[in-house]
């Protein structure tokens, strides 16, 4: 899809720009598929967006992130183990994914998502993120964060994106 972006850049620049800016801004997402049994559903806005999650358990925060095109019920069986075993899981729709409205989003608005999410819960003792969802807890926690972190597929060498990106 992004060979044909860089073809039709030369023929047509502004229906290329359009193309690209669906393919770079706007997630494929999925509506979320709630949350488990047990679990406390909470609303937050982070700017203009309505962003909707759930916690399940007590203990330290453990801040479950979804990848990009994603939900936060994506990380329901993790949120549960992690529950079981004496945290306190977060997990939320980031913006432009699951229950948002909008569709449109970036890393830095992930990533402002995720600093409104410690500030509701307090800071997060550990991350457990997905593809994108890496990225956007390095922009989030940009001077050490979490005692503990586990990437999933993550997605944090962002320059190979880019260029790859721009060279299309």
């Amino acid at each position: 899809m992004l060979r044909s972006v860089g073809l039709a850049s030369r023929v047509a620049p502004g229906l290329s720009a359009v193309v690209a800016e669906q393919l770079w801004f706007r997630p494929r997402g999925r509506p979320t598929k709630g949350a488990p049994a047990g679990a406390d559903l909470f609303d937050m806005t982070v700017g203009r967006r309505d962003l909707t999650g759930f916690t399940i358990g007590t203990g330290d925060v453990a801040l479950l992130l979804h990848g990009w095109g994603g939900a936060g019920s994506d990380m329901i069986p993790i949120a549960v183990a992690l529950a079981d075993a004496g945290f306190q899981s977060v997990v939320v729709d980031l913006p432009g994914h699951g229950s948002d409205r909008r569709s449109r989003t970036d890393l830095f608005q992930m990533a402002a998502a995720i600093d409104a999410v410690g500030a509701m819960f307090g800071s997060p003792t550990a991350v457990v993120a997905h593809s994108f969802g890496a990225a956007a807890a390095f922009n989030a926690f940009p001077h050490g964060g979490p005692r503990s972190v586990a990437l999933i597929a993550p997605a944090i060498r962002s320059e190979r994106f880019f260029d790859w990106f721009s060279d299309q």
